[in-house]
């Protein structure tokens, strides 16, 4: 568009920005539920599986060490669930309450833009916990596409299980 300039980090925070609202659009789906309770967040596509709340406080723990530990804005705020539901964690039943995993949703992500918006170089390396380093741009690049693949999942579970779907096979029928 004529006159119209987007820097690089606008066009990045576009994708986290789509992103955050699919899936908060599903989520506002589930809440609409006749006979909505916060244990729905616990339904599981299998047995042991990931269920829609560790799907939201691993979202959420991952953005939380993004913007802290990688993008230099010091602790993480919640170091206790990124230990808890960091890659290769098991899902359990002790997630924390609906409010307290939404609002994590949203303080970490807060906190990765911030964290963005501190950085003097997109090219800023960052050290990965599997020993990788990525530039900061290439960290911005994926946490969308990380969200993605958790909001699909979520996604699939909440038509699988509470909406009698068949995306994964599983139904209330066969949970």
């Amino acid at each position: 568009m004529k006159g119209a300039s987007m820097t690089e980090l606008d066009l990045l925070f576009t994708g986290l920005r789509f992103s955050r609202d699919r899936l908060q659009g599903t989520l506002d789906a589930i809440g609409r539920e006749p006979g909505w309770s916060p244990e729905l967040l616990r339904i599981r596509g299998r047995p042991n599986g990931p269920h829609i709340g560790w799907h939201l406080a691993h979202v959420a723990s991952i953005e939380d060490l993004w913007a802290h530990d990688y993008f230099g804005m010091g602790e993480p705020r919640r170091p206790d669930l990124i230990h808890r539901f960091f890659r290769g964690s098991v899902a359990t039943e002790d997630v924390p309450p609906a409010e307290e995993l939404l609002a994590y949703l949203t303080t970490a992500r807060q906190d990765l833009l911030e964290a963005a918006r501190r950085l003097d170089s997109l090219d800023r390396p960052c050290r990965m916990s599997d020993g990788r380093i990525l530039a900061a741009r290439e960290i911005l690049v994926l946490a969308p596409l990380h969200e993605s693949i958790h909001h699909g999942r979520i996604a699939a579970l909440y038509f699988d299980l509470i909406r009698g779907g068949s995306m994964t096979g599983m139904t209330k029928e066969t949970r």
